[in-house]
């Protein structure tokens, strides 16, 4: 680590030579370890408020974080002068200005001023508070020893994918069966595939959580009839 000379030199047939020299700075202070979340929703509803950046610090080093969109930074968090070792910090969806971020893409960038200069890392990280929609079939009908499949859609502006379940509940009341339906590409059409074990109604409720913990506004529930 520390000032180098970088020299390339160049010489043609003729034996002409010419060359470039560049100092460089080698510095392994800082090193970015990662983000505890890729997508926050700061809405105080205690489900993905905030994000930690985890980074390590080679030497000790003044340490700011910002927070950044689009080229512009919203918010920073200084953090003093800190030792070596593993170290993170939390950002908590707040601009500088004490509001709340819009949803959208956003970059968390750690400096440190050390020994042998300024260096920065940074990782991104999206706000999402709009929770995912469920969109499902209102009723469905299946013979008797037949699997019964029922069509949903499930949107998030900015979730690409989000995690859907769903709950089959009897007549009276009782759950017979809960499918975990795992993440699904959102804005895609989904079949769920269930083969009831009696002639009755059910109701078939749907959920969906996003990256950053929304759950969907509305519930999607479906009357299955197996005839």
């Amino acid at each position: 680590e520390g000032e180098a000379t970088l020299l390339v030199e160049v010489r043609d047939g003729a034996g002409n030579t010419a060359q470039v020299e560049r100092t460089v700075v080698v510095d392994r202070t800082l090193k970015l370890v990662g983000l505890s979340r890729k997508a926050i929703s700061p809405n105080g509803d205690g489900r993905g408020d905030a994000v930690a950046v985890t980074f390590k610090l080679r030497r000790p080093a003044d340490v700011t974080v910002a927070v950044v969109r689009s080229g512009s930074t919203v918010r920073t968090i200084r953090l003093g002068r800190l030792a070596s070792g593993s170290r993170s910090a939390e950002w908590d969806g707040r601009l500088g200005g004490g509001g709340t971020a819009e949803s959208g893409g956003y970059s968390l960038r750690v400096t440190a001023d050390g020994e042998f200069g300024v260096t920065t890392a940074a990782g991104p990280v999206t706000v999402d508070l709009t929770a995912p929609r469920l969109t499902v079939a209102r009723t469905a009908s299946v013979r008797y020893g037949k699997t019964a499949k029922i069509a949903y859609t499930v949107r998030d502006a900015h979730s690409p994918t989000v995690k859907v379940g769903a709950t089959v509940v009897d007549a009276k009341g009782r759950a017979v069966a809960k499918l975990a339906l795992g993440w699904v590409k959102q804005g895609t059409s989904r079949v769920l595939a269930w083969k009831p074990k009696a002639r009755r109604t059910y109701t078939v409720t749907f959920t969906a959580i996003d990256r950053a913990g929304n759950r969907q506004a509305a519930t999607g529930v479906t009357t299955l009839r197996v005839r």
